[in-house]
Order: C-alpha cells, then structure tokens, then sequence
C-alpha cells in the first residue's frame, strides 16, 4: 500500500452523503431569509416599542410586524383617556356621557297684573291714564344737562398758558382673582336651590295683584278695612323682601356657574315686586293717617309703579330660564 492512499480514503469517508448536504444547505438558506426579514422589520419595531407602556409585549411585537392595523390598535383610537366615551359622545345605552349631562329647563309661564282703576273722586288730572313717570324719572334729565355742560366747560387738554396739558399715566392692570372651576354637582345644587326660589314667584305675583285690586276697592273704605289692607300689603313687603335677599345671599352661585346670569334675572324680579309693594304699602299708609291725602293721586302713584317696576319685571320674568 502506497502512502499516499490513506488520506484519499480518510477524505472520501469525510464527505456527507447527498440527503444531509441537502439538509444543510436548506438550513443555511432559512438562516438567511429570516436574517433580512428581521432586518427589514427593524424600524417597525423600533416605533412600536414607543408604545410599550400602553400595550403588552405580545402585542407591541405582533404591532411592529403587522402595523396599525394590528389588533387591538383601532379599539383604542375612539376611547377616552380611561377607555369611556369622550365628553358629550353617546354611551352604549345611547345617553351623553356624565360630563355633558344639565340639569334639565325651568321657564316661568306669562302673567298678568291688575290694573289700577282711573280715580274715584270727581274728575282729577292725576287719575289720567297717561300719568307722568316718578319724579326721579323726570329728573334724571336735568342732572344729564348739567352733568354735559359741566364736561364741556372743564373739557380743555391745555393748562393755563396755552402748553399742552401731559399726558396722564395708564392704570396699572386690575387683578382678577380667578376661582376653581365649577363642578357638576356644584351646577346640580345651584340649579336646585334657584328653582326652588323661582317657583315661588308667580304665587307672589298673585298676591300683587291681590294688594292692587284691594286698593281698587276699599280705598274709600271704612277705617278698620283699610288698616286692615295696610297690614295685608305690609306682611307682603316684608316677605319678599326677605326673597330678595335669599336670591341675592343665600344662594352663593359661583361667577363662572352657567346659572350666574338666571340668579341676576331672579334678585331682579324679587326687587322690583318688592317696590311695587312698598308703593302700595305707602299708599295705605298715607290713606290711614290722620290727614289722609287726595285718593286719586295716590291710585296714581300704584299706576306709576305698575308702568316702572311691573313693566320692567315682565321682561325679565318672560325671558327668565334655568
């Protein structure tokens, strides 16, 4: 035997048999493929793993290999900030979320006052329909006139000598305190406690009209009736005023409350109820003294009212709404 026969043998027994080349070689090349798969996938994955901390690592892998499309992406997009309805979308139920939610309309029907009759002694100028307004009415033009001429007169921008007066520094900026910012259920107790005051006003209105026709019908009474009516518009006085200053104290709406301005309306209406019932109180007052005063102007004084206070009131009461 030569020697070099023996590595020949040793290099034929080395050489793998066709079925296991095969096999390797198929093994390199799922090596390779899934090498540049992986590599082609590199950028999806790294932004899905900026979204780690809102999914799992399941889906954050199956998400950078499929894309948004992956599941569980589209179910989160329509979702608030704790998986519910956003504010003012339906519920599954079909209702708006809590946030959205109001406490519900409150309006105030229309009404209608008594009037006050024309006179009753004789034929007087005061007991005119067209009766002139109170006297502070009348007034309020002469105070404008003299108010205007006394601008026009101090109006000048030069000092004495003719040089220009300086220019006055500006007023620093207010400071406006700013409050927390009103809750729901803030809105649900302001809403209930200004109902409860509203739904008192229509039976006081009933009892305006009470006073205006008692003054229409014993004016000229005996005595003891008309202390009697004094009494009666007196007790009304007082009771709304104290429901003036319930609505206007008592009930602490917060100024950024979409119930602020509906508070404004009712303070409103139980002020000018209580001056009309102060004039018709004063009315009695003046027609029980000692020296009781001409009946016809004091029907004309009510009817002043009627056309200051009551006109004004049924604006308010038919625009007025919770």
């Amino acid at each position: 035997m030569r020697i070099f026969d023996t590595p020949r043998r040793h290099l034929r027994r080395t050489v793998l048999p066709p079925h296991l080349l095969g096999l390797v070689t198929f093994s390199f090349a799922l090596l390779g493929s899934g090498g540049v798969t992986y590599a082609a996938s590199l950028p999806a994955l790294i932004q899905a793993a900026q979204h780690a901390g809102e999914h799992g690592i399941a889906d954050v892998f199956v998400e950078g290999l499929l894309g948004s499309g992956a599941p569980g992406g589209a179910a989160s997009q329509g979702a608030g900030p704790d998986g519910g309805a956003q504010p003012g979308e339906p519920v599954a139920d079909g209702t708006a979320s809590p946030e959205a939610g109001t406490a519900g309309g409150f309006t105030l029907g229309g009404v209608t006052f008594e009037q006050v009759i024309s006179g009753v002694v004789g034929d007087s100028s005061s007991s005119s329909p067209d009766a002139p307004a109170p006297s502070g009415a009348s007034g309020s033009t002469g105070s404008a006139g003299s108010a205007s001429g006394g601008s026009a007169s101090g109006g000048s921008s030069e000092v004495a000598g003719g040089a220009p007066a300086p220019a006055p520094e500006p007023a620093p900026p207010a400071e406006v305190p700013t409050e927390p910012a009103v809750t729901e259920d803030q809105e649900r107790q302001f809403h209930s406690a200004l109902s409860a005051s509203a739904g008192r006003i229509n039976g006081y209105v009933g009892e305006i009209n009470g006073i205006t026709s008692g003054f229409n019908n014993d004016c000229m009474a005996d005595r003891g009736t008309r202390e009697r009516r004094l009494v009666e518009a007196r007790g009304l006085r007082d009771r709304l005023f104290n429901e003036y200053m319930h609505a206007r104290d008592g009930i602490l709406v917060a100024n950024e409350s979409r119930y602020k301005n509906a508070q404004g309306d009712l303070i409103r209406m139980y002020r000018l109820l209580t001056e009309y019932a102060s004039v018709v109180t004063d009315a009695w007052e003046n027609n029980t003294a000692a020296e009781p005063g001409d009946v016809n102007g004091l029907l004309a004084s009510i009817r002043a009212a009627q056309n200051n206070q009551l006109a004004e009131f049924q604006q308010v009461h038919g625009r007025f709404s919770l």
